[in-house]
C-alpha cells in the first residue's frame, strides 16, 4: 500500500525531486519503488524524462483506482482503530431519550431515573429528542427513541396490562391529582368541581404533537362519558402557550405543575382540584425489551417500581 501512496504523490507532482521531498525519501529509493510497482502491474505507469514524469494511459487508469483504494484503506484503518478503542474501553452504547416538557413531580422522578442511569454506566451516552405522543409506541419500536415518559389516566392495573400487551417494559413513576387551572372568575372555580363540568368548556392544548397532557385529558373525559372540546394554540414554548390563555377556556394539569414558579406568576389564575379524590394522573417510564437487553442497567432501574401484579 505504501508503494501505491508513493505513486499517487508522484502523479500529483510529476516531478521526482518534489515527490521524494514530500515523501521524505531519496529519489533513488522512490524510483526503485516505482519500478517494482510497475513490475507488479505489468506495464509502465510513467514515461521518464530526466526529473520530469508523464503518466502513461495505463498510469492514468491506475491513478483513478489508486485514489479510491487509498480512501477505502483509510476508512478501513480508521474503522479498525475505532473498533480496537471500543474493545479496550468497553462497547459504547447510546440512548435517545424523550425530552419531557412539563416541570412537575413526574419530570423530577423521570430525570432522577435518567441521572441514576447515567452514573451507573461508564460507557453510555445519552441524547434527548422530542417524540410524538400521538404514537409513542411506534417511536419506541422503530428505535427513534429508546426511553419515554407517558402520562395516563385510569387504573394502574389496566394501564400496565396495555403496556404488557404492546410488548413494552415500564416503571410507574408517580400518581398525583389532576386540577383545572383557570381564571379566578371562571365558573369552574368551585369547591364541588367534577370531570363532567368540563363537558362544555374549551380546554387549551398546544399544537405540538409532543405535548404530554392532551391524551390524558381525552381519556379522562371519555371515562366520564363525553368528548372534550379543545382549543389548539400554535406555540413554540411553554410560556407562549400559557400566555395564550383565553378567559372562557381552561387548562388541565398535574397539581405539582401548578405550584412551579412558572405558574405562580399568573396572579389572576388559580388551580381548582376535583372534589373526587380519584381524578389522578399516573406517569410511567417506558422502553422496549431490545433497549432493556442492550442496557441491563436500565432494565434493573425499571424493575424497581411499585406497579401492581397483573
Amino acid at each position: 500500500m505504501s508503494y501505491v501512496r508513493e505513486f499517487v504523490v508522484c502523479a500529483r507532482h510529476l516531478n521526482m525531486r518534489r515527490a521524494a521531498s514530500e515523501l521524505l525519501m531519496t529519489q533513488s529509493n522512490l524510483s526503485k519503488h516505482l519500478k517494482q510497482l510497475e513490475a507488479e502491474v505489468g506495464a509502465p505507469l510513467f514515461t521518464y524524462t530526466s526529473n520530469r514524469l508523464s503518466l502513461t494511459p495505463v498510469g492514468s487508469r491506475f491513478l483513478e483506482g489508486s485514489s479510491a483504494l487509498l480512501d477505502m484503506y483509510e476508512n478501513l484503518h480508521e474503522g479498525c482503530r475505532a473498533y480496537d478503542e471500543a474493545e479496550r474501553q468497553g462497547s459504547q452504547r447510546h440512548l435517545v431519550i424523550q425530552q419531557h416538557s412539563l416541570v412537575d413531580e413526574t419530570a423530577r422522578s423521570y430525570y432522577r431515573l435518567i441521572d441514576t442511569l447515567r452514573h451507573s454506566c461508564d460507557n453510555l451516552t445519552i441524547s434527548f429528542a422530542k417524540a410524538s405522543r400521538r404514537n409513542f409506541i411506534h417511536e419506541l419500536k422503530c428505535g427513534n427513541i429508546n426511553l419515554c415518559m407517558d402520562y395516563r389516566f385510569g387504573p394502574l392495573a389496566d394501564i400496565g396490562r396495555e403496556y404488557r400487551d404492546a410488548g413494552l417494559i415500564w416503571r410507574h413513576l408517580q400518581s398525583e391529582p389532576l386540577v383545572v387551572w383557570c381564571d379566578r372568575t371562571h365558573a369552574l372555580n368551585a369547591p364541588d368541581l367534577c370531570p363532567q363540568d368540563l363537558r362544555d368548556v374549551p380546554i387549551l392544548t398546544p399544537g405540538d404533537a409532543s405535548a404530554p397532557m392532551k391524551r390524558t385529558v381525552i381519556d379522562l373525559c371519555r371515562a366520564h362519558g363525553f368528548e372534550p372540546t379543545f382549543i389548539t394554540t400554535p406555540t413554540t414554548s411553554q410560556p407562549e402557550f400559557l400566555n395564550a390563555h383565553r378567559p372562557e377556556a381552561v387548562y388541565v394539569y398535574p397539581l405539582s405543575f401548578t405550584t412551579t414558579p412558572l405558574l405562580r406568576g399568573f396572579e389572576s389564575m388559580t388551580a381548582v382540584p376535583f372534589a373526587s379524590g380519584d381524578v389522578r394522573l399516573s406517569s410511567f417510564a417506558v422502553t422496549t425489551p431490545d433497549t432493556a437487553a442492550a442496557v441491563p442497567e436500565l432494565a434493573r432501574l425499571l424493575a424497581e417500581d411499585d406497579r401492581p401484579s397483573l
